[in-house]
Formats: C-alpha cells, structure tokens, sequence
C-alpha cells in the first residue's frame, strides 16, 4: 500500500478547503512535515485537519517512517486522548492494542529516552519538595493499592543502610499517625506473632525507658475496659486478657 501517496491526498485535501477556525468548526494544527523529520515550524508547512483525520494522518506517518519513535509516541498519546478533548473519534481495541505494542516496543529498555539517566540531587530535592505536605484522596489510595496487589516488592529483604535509617528517622521525628491509620495499623498486626527475634529487639528498646503519665493511664483504662467472658465448660468468668490461657479450649472440663 502506497501510504505516502495517500497521506499527500488527505493534505492536498484539506488545504484545497481554505479552512479557518472559528467556534463552529473544530480543527487541528497538524506538521505536513514533522518537525521530527526535519520539517519546520512555519506557516506553509501546516495545515488544519478535522480530529479523524489529524489521527489518520499520524497512523499514516508511522507507517512512512516505521522506526521514528517520537510519530509512535504522537499516535500513542492520540489513542489514549481523554474525552474532555473535542475530538470526534474513537479507536477501536485492535488500533489501540497495534499502538500500545509499537509504543511499548520503541520506548522499552535503551530506546527509552530517560534509560539510564539518574536525577541530580537538585531535581530530587525539587520533587520532594513539589510532593511535600501532599494528602492522597482515598479514591488514589485505592487506585495504587490495586495495581500493586500481587506484585512482588522492589525493597522487600533488601538490608538499609545506616544512612538510609537515619534519613528516615529525621523525617518520621515528631510526626503522629492519625486515629484512622492507627487502627488501620491494629487491625493488620492482630493474630500476627512475633519472632523470638523481634521480642527481644522490643525487650531491649524498653530497657531503662519511663512511660509517661498518659501512657500509664491509657492502659489503665484499657485493663478496666476489659470485656467480662464466662468459659462454657466450667463457668469461669474473667476479662479476655488471660482466661483463654487456662479456659475454653484449654480448659480441663472441656472434654
């Protein structure tokens, strides 16, 4: 198929038409030659194109020049156009499918513009500080959550180093979990048991610290709150705190 020759038609096509843009007729500025090629940015080199045929034009061009990665990546961006655009088209699954591959396949591993590049401290510095303070809604959380579920984790067994702890120790100081995420953090920890290892790491954290006033009170309250259970083979009554230890399943009447 003779794909320049049909794209030269669709251009020739359009200009033929004098079109101006105005608030009943949509168009598109389009590069008859693009600017990744070699063409300029001036005026007798563009032309305005209707939505369908601006993507037409683009999915002719990959084909007129297969390995320029930046005419995939235009066609990429044309395929996954949000609908708030005023573009009058719509690709099916198999265009979409076709372009995904061939974006996928120019921009993957060392075709990929940013492979192996490392941003400079000042860039990172420059990122933190843009996502400083920011609040995820519970909507993106969710949206997160969902395409990392069943991944393997990237840091998950990997030692830290001695900077790395400290980095996050400075930044985690004097910040507070909400009441939400405590209980989030509860609920997740309850029936987990704890190495040998990680009780003595939490036994010699304790050594020589003084719980606070509040502290004491809490489990104060905690220890009073304490629900009354009765053990259905004896009748033993007591809070849920240690019965379990000598009743209901272990209790000696049981059987």
């Amino acid at each position: 198929m003779n794909y320049l020759k049909i794209y030269d038609d669709l251009i020739l096509n359009a200009k033929s038409e004098n079109r101006k843009r105005n608030k009943e007729n949509y168009f598109e500025e389009h590069h008859i030659i693009p600017v990744c090629v070699g063409g300029l940015n001036i005026k007798i080199n563009k032309v305005l194109l209707t939505a369908k045929e601006h993507f037409v034009c683009h999915k002719l061009l990959t084909k007129i020049y297969p390995t320029v990665s930046k005419l995939i990546y235009a066609l990429w961006m044309m395929s996954t156009t949000k609908k708030s655009y005023k573009r009058d088209y719509r690709v099916g699954a198999r265009e979409y499918e076709r372009t995904k591959k061939e974006w996928s396949k120019n921009f993957s591993g060392e075709n990929n513009p940013n492979f192996g590049r490392k941003c400079s401290q000042e860039v990172k510095d420059k990122l933190s500080k843009a996502n400083t303070g920011k609040i995820l809604s519970e909507k993106t959380k969710e949206k997160l959550r969902q395409i990392n579920l069943g991944k393997p984790s990237k840091i998950k067994g990997l030692a830290r180093s001695d900077e790395s702890k400290l980095k996050n120790k400075i930044g985690n100081t004097g910040k507070s979990h909400s009441e939400i995420t405590k209980n989030k953090m509860s609920l997740k920890r309850i029936g987990v048991p704890k190495s040998i290892e990680t009780k003595d790491k939490m036994r010699i954290g304790a050594i020589g610290k003084k719980m606070s006033k509040e502290a004491i009170l809490k489990m104060k309250n905690n220890a009073n709150n304490r629900p009354i259970i009765t053990c259905p083979y004896c009748g033993k009554t007591g809070d849920n705190s240690n019965i379990k230890r000598w009743h209901f399943d272990n209790c000696k009447f049981k059987n």
